[in-house]
């Protein structure tokens, strides 16, 4: 029987009802001007059809019938079965390969999904097995991403990283007396086998908190760091400002002791030291402290110095004994803003880094902030003790200005002189190490005696980007914890460490709201009543 002209009709109606709905439960609210346009259009096709349909005395059954039935329902009904078996055959062969075939991508820029690759460096150095117990309702460990986390963990080193999870409601008993947890605890790890194994319960879980346990279980001990006091340097302890105590605090996350230490009653340096820190003296230091320095360096003696400009001449003057020139002179950089002229400034950002291992995982993305900050050089000259890197640079706009006065003053301009100034980039980080010179071609007899190999040496231009109010903008905590593993020898403990969730929301007008909505209804709606109104035509030509 062949379909009415107005046949059509409740299909129509059936299709701005369902997007309608839709549209009501996306937007939470009837009172979208689109969903109501929808759902009142449904409506008055509906009674349009209904109308025609009560005077006209034809039966909807009919219409349908012609839809409906055909002469091969056999054929049809084995493509169904046949459509239905492939169906399940792909969410079977699917399940499968999801069960023994563990792969992930992680699509977010900031790989938030994903675990550093410093874990990941752990994780597949490994020695020893690696057991992780999480306690706690599990529901708290689900809403709290812990089993989340310990799963990365786990697969990527599945032979010796085991995962647990107990509730201690359920097993007072095993956590209590087994895992000695006290209150508060929230994960059990332990490393190692016997008499050798190591354990240590944490009360916070993240990514760099379990990181740094497992470094300190895998490392064994303590390793020292002396930082020089007795020059009026900044202290390390206390919330100001000024103060270093989150750079100190860090260091202790890592896994490094911090002792204060003073240079002018001693006769040799502790042998204990994994790294000395002098930052940014305001009183000179001795003829005597210097050479100390000096000599505990070419002893295979590892140093961080910190220098700030217009400061004591101790910092380098040491640094010079090992080829690193630092210049008098600020570094200043050309800084262009959105919708302002550009601007001229002592606050360097910067994102150039030479290749080093300080830097070996940093890329363009990755910004360090500088605030008053002294150009740096490294020689090249084939005498020289030590092999010397400048690994982080100022960006190409920048210059080394020496007129201070003019600067500091109290009406403060600047500008490039290309006989004064020194033009950019320049080094604000350089990083020396001994045993790696070579004959220079040009005096190829002439015998270098290259420092132990132990010997490393860090410099930078400015003190004040690791003080407390500035340490952990940007990269800056990345960057000298980097400093500091590479002077202690630790090398695996060099990378960037968790990335953080990055807010990526993007806050858009009623409007615009409004306006995507209603394209992501009309295009589809469209091409669905295009596709059934010439599917209904045809069928009503063949009739």
């Amino acid at each position: 029987m062949r379909p009415g002209r107005y046949s059509f009709l409740p299909i129509l109606a059936a299709v701005l009802l369902c997007f309608g709905i839709v549209g009501a439960v996306i937007a939470r609210s009837f009172g979208q001007w689109l969903v109501l346009v929808h759902l009142i259009g449904a409506a008055a096709v509906f009674c349009v059809w209904g109308i025609h349909w009560f005077f006209s005395g034809s039966q909807p059954k009919a219409c349908w019938s012609s839809w409906l039935i055909e002469t091969n329902v056999g054929f049809r009904s084995f493509l169904l079965m046949a459509q239905c078996a492939l169906f399940l055959g792909f969410v079977v062969c699917g399940n499968w390969l999801a069960r023994h075939y563990d792969v992930r991508w992680d699509l977010t820029s900031s790989g938030e999904f994903s675990l550093a690759q410093q874990s990941r460096q752990l994780l597949e150095n490994l020695k020893q097995p690696v057991r992780l117990v999480a306690v706690g309702a599990p529901a708290t460990i689900k809403r709290s991403g812990i089993g989340q986390l310990l799963r990365l963990y786990q697969r990527h080193n599945s032979e010796l990283v085991s995962t647990e999870f107990v509730d201690a409601r359920v097993n007072p008993h095993y956590v209590e007396q087994e895992l000695q947890m006290k209150p508060g605890d929230l994960l059990y790890l332990e490393y190692g086998r016997g008499a050798e194994k190591k354990t240590v319960r944490l009360n916070r879980v993240d990514e760099e908190t379990l990181t740094g346990a497992l470094v300190r279980l895998v490392k064994g001990d303590v390793r020292k760091v002396y930082y020089i006091q007795g020059h009026d340097e900044p202290e390390i302890y206390g919330q100001e400002d000024e103060n270093l105590s989150a750079f100190m605090a860090a260091l202790q996350e890592e896994f490094f002791s911090v002792e204060g230490i003073g240079l002018a009653n001693r006769e040799k340096l502790p042998q204990d030291a994994a790294l000395l820190i002098l930052a940014s003296p305001k009183k000179n230091l001795s003829a005597y402290e210097q050479e100390l320095l000096v000599d505990y360096v070419r002893q295979g003696g590892a140093l961080l110095m910190l220098y700030d400009p217009l400061t004591v001449k101790a910092i380098p003057e040491i640094a010079a004994s090992f080829g690193v020139e630092i210049k008098n002179g600020v570094v200043l950089d050309q800084m262009r803003r959105a919708h302002t002229a550009p601007e001229t400034g002592w606050q360097i950002i910067t994102n150039v880094y030479a290749k080093h291992p300080i830097t070996r995982h940093f890329s363009v993305r990755d910004f360090s902030a500088f605030m008053i900050a002294a150009p740096l050089r490294a020689s090249q000259a084939p005498d020289r003790e030590m092999e010397c890197v400048e690994f982080v640079l100022s960006g190409p706009q920048s210059w080394g200005e020496t007129q201070l006065k003019l600067l500091f003053g109290r009406q403060a301009e600047a500008a490039f002189d290309s006989e004064k100034d020194f033009a950019g980039p320049l080094a604000l980080g350089v990083a020396c190490e001994g045993g790696q010179l070579k004959a220079s071609q040009d005096r190829p007899d002439h015998a270098l005696a290259p420092l132990p190999s132990t010997s490393r040496l860090v410099v930078f231009g400015d003190s004040d980007w690791l003080k407390n109010v500035n340490f952990n903008l940007y990269g800056n905590r990345d960057l000298i914890m980097n400093a500091v593993n590479w002077l202690a020898r630790e090398e695996s403990g060099i990378s960037m460490r968790a990335a953080g969730k990055r807010f990526s929301a993007a806050v858009v007008s009623e409007r615009v709201f409004s306006m995507v909505l209603g394209l992501s209804f009309l295009v589809p709606e469209l091409i669905l009543l295009i596709g059934l109104f010439i599917c209904w035509k045809r069928r009503r030509i063949e009739s």
